[in-house]
């Protein structure tokens, strides 16, 4: 038992001695900055530790042929040491065990200006102590080679001149030269030379084959048996013979011996012109002759044949039939089969016949204007695009650009204030000339175009404002009995009003009837039953219908009339500015019209019909 004791006692020992003795492996390395060097060029060697806890101190010893290389810059790369010697067996220790890892030491070789071209090995030995006493050692080897800065003298030499080492390389060659001419039969010599070294070399070129001349005739083809061509060499005088094709027969236009017809073939005997053989031909059977595509009998032999009518659907009002487009012959007559329902197309609307596809009492569709994309009728829709005008519409709120059809606009914008307005020029917008503000000293004119609206018609001056409304002189109308219309014409402006027609039977409206004076709705009053947006209508007249009552019930003391009258000249005047400024207008459309007072005879005379430009409106009223 103490035997057994002891043995075990020893083993720990032994384990706790050998623990003092070795450390933990550091992990040790070596690296260049490059593998390969030329003579007098040098590398840099780097050190470098895995991880290594509680160094006290180490050494390196580094060991290389002193023939190849020589050291120097020799650096410790740790910090915080007592002593760091980089030379020779370089050394390093702390007055403080520290931990160490990274790169920890670098030095550099370089190689001697007559160090032999090879591979050498570069050894590193280190030993690494702990502070418990422990010691590690590392070991590490970097191959170096020596190799030789290759010079040649010039790209096409093959051998270096520093240590003899061939290579391999590319002349560069010119276009040669043919130093041997080609036969007809042997191939020739070309020379080519390299650039860059003089060096030569010789090329194959083609055989330039024989070159034969037109060539002669030596026996003439016949109709039935061919000819032959000589042609020679003008280089080697080589000959060769060609076969020329037999000529063939020349017939003429013959002689018809017996004619054709259209129910036998005809006969024609052809003479060739070089060796009289004769032979015949059949001439083939003429077409029957038929008046047109669906006639049976041929009009020279009597031979019937089977014809199929070209058979279509055709009709009027009451009733349908298949018709021939060739010949006219009608099968199956019947009437119309239409539902209760109107249809259309792209081009008419009617009553669609269901068996024979006949649109009955079809009428093209009608269009408000060119914009207008759904048939007032059968409400057929199109597409359509917008005619923008090329120059801008304006009104005092603003300027576009304006469909010619509908009235649609685009691009609507504020007016751009050009110079204020002085006594003698206007103020306009510089962008569609709009006057915004009339000349101080300006005086309304009535030429130009009539304007109307459902009710009268006026002049308008080049300022905007609008004057001397007159009703309209309608005519006795013109009856329209298919579209059940009477269309009224003005005899001053010739602006059309378009009314429902009312047969004889029914009471019609006199489009003339005088109305009541006292109706506020009478259209023959220019300022009655207008909408305001249109001229002849005056906007919230209120100051014009202005009333004083000075039975109050109570004494006025003249200062208070004095004050009362200042305040509404002070506002007279400013409704009167806004006024002027709100009635801005040039262009084809009106804004808030002011009419004036002017004497009848500065009116111009009356015109029978709109002017040129004008082209009249209407309007459709239902009774």
């Amino acid at each position: 038992m103490k035997k057994i004791l002891m043995t075990v006692l020893c083993l720990f020992l032994m384990a706790v001695l050998s623990m003092n003795v070795f450390a933990a492996e550091a992990g040790m390395s070596a690296s260049a900055d490059k593998s390969s060097i030329s003579a007098g060029q040098s590398v840099v060697i780097t050190v470098s530790i895995d991880s290594l806890d509680n160094c006290k101190s180490g050494s390196l010893k580094i060991s290389y042929d002193t023939s190849l290389f020589t050291r120097s810059h020799n650096e410790w790369l740790l910090s915080g040491t007592a002593i760091a010697d980089p030379e020779g067996d370089a050394v390093f220790a702390y007055s403080t065990p520290k931990a160490i890892s990274g790169q920890i030491y670098r030095f550099t070789l370089t190689a001697k200006e007559d160090a032999d071209l090879k591979s050498s090995d570069i050894k590193l030995s280190m030993t690494l102590k702990t502070a418990d006493g422990a010691t590690t050692s590392e070991n590490a080897t970097v191959k170096i080679t020596i190799s030789c800065p290759h010079s040649y003298s010039n790209a096409c030499d093959t051998s270096c001149d520093l240590c003899g080492k061939e290579r391999e390389i590319t002349h560069t060659w010119d276009s040669g030269k043919v130093t041997k001419e080609p036969t007809c039969t042997t191939q020739g010599v070309k020379t080519c030379t390299c650039t860059v070294c003089g060096a030569t070399k010789e090329e194959k070129t083609d055989v330039a084959g024989h070159s034969y001349d037109k060539g002669t005739v030596t026996k003439e083809p016949g109709c039935n048996f061919e000819g032959e061509k000589t042609f020679t060499c003008t280089a080697c005088g080589t000959t060769k013979t060609e076969t020329i094709e037999e000529n063939g027969h020349s017939y003429n236009d013959g002689v018809v011996s017996k004619e054709a017809s259209c129910s036998e073939d005809g006969e024609k005997t052809i003479t060739c012109s070089v060796c009289n053989k004769v032979k015949t031909e059949t001439i083939p059977k003429t077409d029957h002759n038929y008046d047109h595509d669906c006639d049976t009998n041929c009009n020279v032999c009597g031979a019937t044949r089977e014809i199929t009518h070209s058979l279509a659907w055709d009709g009027n009002a009451t009733e349908h039939w298949y018709q021939c487009t060739v010949c006219g012959h009608v099968e199956l007559e019947d009437g119309h089969t239409c539902p209760t329902e109107m249809s259309y197309n792209a081009e008419v609307h009617g009553y669609l016949c269901t068996a024979c596809g006949i649109y009955v009492d079809a009428e093209a569709h009608i269009f408000d204007n060119d914009c207008d994309t759904s048939c007032d009728t059968c409400g057929y829709l199109r597409s359509t695009e917008h005619t923008y005008m090329d120059n801008w519409t304006y009104s005092h709120e603003g300027h576009w650009y304006e469909c010619i059809s509908c009235g649609d606009k685009l691009e609507i914008q504020p007016h751009v204030p050009g110079d204020e307005a002085t006594a003698t020029t206007d103020q306009i917008c510089l962008v569609c000339g709009y006057i915004i503000q009339v000349a101080e000293n300006h005086e309304h004119s009535m030429g130009g175009d009539w304007l109307s609206d459902a009710d009268n018609h006026w002049f308008q001056c080049n300022c905007g404002v609008y004057v001397a409304p007159i009703p309209h002189a309608w005519d006795e109308g013109v009856i329209d009995e298919d579209r059940m219309v009477v269309t009224y014409t003005c005899a001053d402006c010739g602006y059309l009003r378009m009314e429902e027609y009312v047969p004889p039977t029914q009471a019609p409206t006199d489009p003339t009837e005088t109305t009541d004076p006292e109706d506020p709705t009478d259209s023959n009053d220019p300022t009655a039953g207008t909408d305001p947006q249109k001229p002849g209508f005056m906007e919230d007249p209120d100051w014009l219908d202005l009333n004083i009552d000075l039975n109050l019930g109570f004494t006025i003391q003249l200062w208070m009339i004095l004050a009362i009258c200042l305040v509404i000249s002070i506002g007279f005047n400013i409704f009167f500015l806004v006024c002027l400024f709100s009635n801005r207008k040039t262009g084809k459309y009106v804004r808030q019209p002011v009419f004036e007072d002017i004497p009848n005879e500065a009116i111009p005379e009356l015109t029978d019909a709109p002017a040129e430009n004008e082209e009249p409106t209407a309007e459709i009223t239902e009774e």
